[in-house]
């Protein structure tokens, strides 16, 4: 999968941040940004080359003989101890994909990117395990452009699923209300009689019932936008979260205006 521009910038941030709090890392992290589309491999040895300094040093900590290749070091009984499981697997996964690159193999620009986000994390735990550092901050990714969050939307399988379940919820209520919400059943019927019921002209009411739903939905998820690009983390749980909370806002005005309009006429 094509790497977004916005993990790009993502990824612009953490080195920044990384910068910051390792200096004598600056160098070398500012160019396997910067070589991570136009020459991914030099980049992968940039990042390399941070590991090894990394590594050299906390066995320079323990031992005091020269520390040997970096598989061994990393190996290294009292090293491999003092690492979590979390942080292992992306040191190991930083090695490989650093590998690739260094040994002529084909690397892609996601592989340099990749090496940078293990890069961030191995870091963090290196700061705050052997330089008394804080904890890195996480950096705030860019808010998605509405074109961003509409492609990434509809081109995302499950969305659509979301959308479908949630047409299926209101061709139900406006429908089949009567079978599931006995209770409600008069403020329903008020509002969704008419043509929701009796249809119009070709269209029979439950044909209606279903446009005006789908129409419902994709005006919902035009909208979430609003609340989506509020979120600090713009994944997948914040575009559901953001669209469901827009789907009961809708929801509730057009139940509302429909209340309204059924006092002046007999068209709904």
């Amino acid at each position: 999968m094509e790497i977004t521009k916005a993990e790009i910038d993502t990824i612009q941030a953490r080195v920044l941040i990384t910068t910051q709090y390792f200096p004598e890392f600056k160098e070398n992290l500012d160019l396997a940004f910067q070589y991570a589309q136009s020459d991914p491999s030099s980049s992968l040895l940039k990042s390399r080359q941070v590991l090894e300094v990394i590594f050299s040093s906390i066995w320079s900590k323990m031992n005091s003989t020269p520390p040997p290749t970096l598989n061994e070091t990393i190996n290294d009984h009292q090293i491999k101890a003092s690492l979590s499981s979390r942080i292992l697997n992306k040191v190991h996964g930083l090695r490989t994909l650093t590998n690739l690159g260094v040994h002529g193999h084909k690397v892609n620009a996601e592989d340099a990117y990749s090496s940078l986000n293990h890069l961030f994390q191995i870091l963090n735990w290196y700061g705050q395990s052997h330089k008394n550092l804080n904890e890195l901050p996480v950096p705030v990714p860019p808010a998605h452009s509405f074109k961003q969050y509409l492609s990434e939307s509809f081109k995302d399988r499950f969305f659509w699923l979301v959308l479908l379940v949630n047409i299926l919820l209101l061709v139900g209520v406006i429908r089949y209300h009567r079978l599931f919400l006995d209770g409600a059943n008069l403020s329903l019927e008020r509002v969704y009689e008419g043509v929701f019921s009796t249809g119009i002209g070709a269209f029979s009411g439950l044909a209606v019932t279903i446009i005006y739903s789908v129409l419902l939905v994709f005006i919902v998820s035009l909208l979430s936008w609003l609340i989506f690009k509020r979120f600090r983390n713009q994944d997948f749980s914040s575009r559901l979260l953001s669209f469901e909370l827009m789907f009961a806002l809708v929801f509730s005005l057009q139940f509302f205006v429909l209340n309204i309009l059924d006092k002046f006429t007999h068209l709904f």
